[in-house]
């Protein structure tokens, strides 16, 4: 293992994930891709290296160096009372799968819900208006991983992640039962984002999965 790929698994551990598919699978990062860049496999392009660095809250200098004038390592911060962020949702916001995104602002200042593990909770940043009869642009809805809840169910409002080939992308839907047949709705004033997606159905090539589910949401006032 390369001095690069010690360095991003020690700040992935002070980060507090205890491996790399969970770091990968928590971050909405490609885990292939992750892990070749912490096993030395590959080195990582710059923008990664400082989206890595954002993400375990340490500088991409002391990544790539190593030099502690660069940046130390920060230890992880107390997430009592914090949800943290783990991207952004935005229906028809495609990207390559190999990216994603991080927000400067890691933490929504709320306590996680009592009833799930704090680990099991995030915060997703809303863009657009595919959801405005729900949310705004610019607020953030907190959710549960779905594999650390209950499955979906009839009227959840759910996180979804599309694939087309190499892009990706994440956005909020209602999931409704019909006939038999569960169905993905948007609900939207905006008419270019009122056409339902089928689950389990895949559309021209898509792949439609649930990955969270929502069960509240925070508007910063100030």
């Amino acid at each position: 293992m390369d001095k690069f790929a010690q360095r991003l698994k020690e700040a992935r551990e002070k980060a507090g994930y205890r491996s790399a598919r969970e770091a990968a699978e928590t971050l909405q990062w490609t885990y292939s891709t992750y892990a070749s860049h912490e096993n030395g496999g590959r080195m990582p392009k710059p923008d990664l290296i400082k989206k890595y660095a954002r993400a375990f809250s340490v500088g991409a200098g002391w990544l790539i160096t190593g030099e502690p004038k660069s940046a130390q390592p920060i230890e992880p911060r107390e997430k009592i009372g914090v949800v943290s962020v783990s991207g952004e949702v935005q229906a028809g916001h495609w990207v390559e799968e190999d990216s994603f995104s991080f927000q400067d602002t890691s933490y929504v200042p709320m306590s996680p819900n009592p009833q799930y593990s704090p680990e099991s909770q995030t915060a997703f940043l809303v863009r657009g208006q595919s959801m405005n009869k729900k949310v705004q642009d610019g607020d953030y809805v907190i959710a549960v991983w779905i594999d650390q809840t209950r499955d979906a169910i009839d009227n959840d409002i759910v996180v979804i992640r599309r694939r087309h080939g190499q892009l990706v992308e994440t956005s909020l839907k209602r999931l409704r039962i019909i006939d038999g047949h569960p169905k993905l709705f948007p609900e939207s004033t905006d008419p270019k984002h009122q056409k339902p997606l089928d689950l389990g159905d895949p559309e021209n090539g898509d792949c439609v999965e649930i990955i969270a589910r929502v069960i509240g949401s925070y508007r910063d006032l100030t």
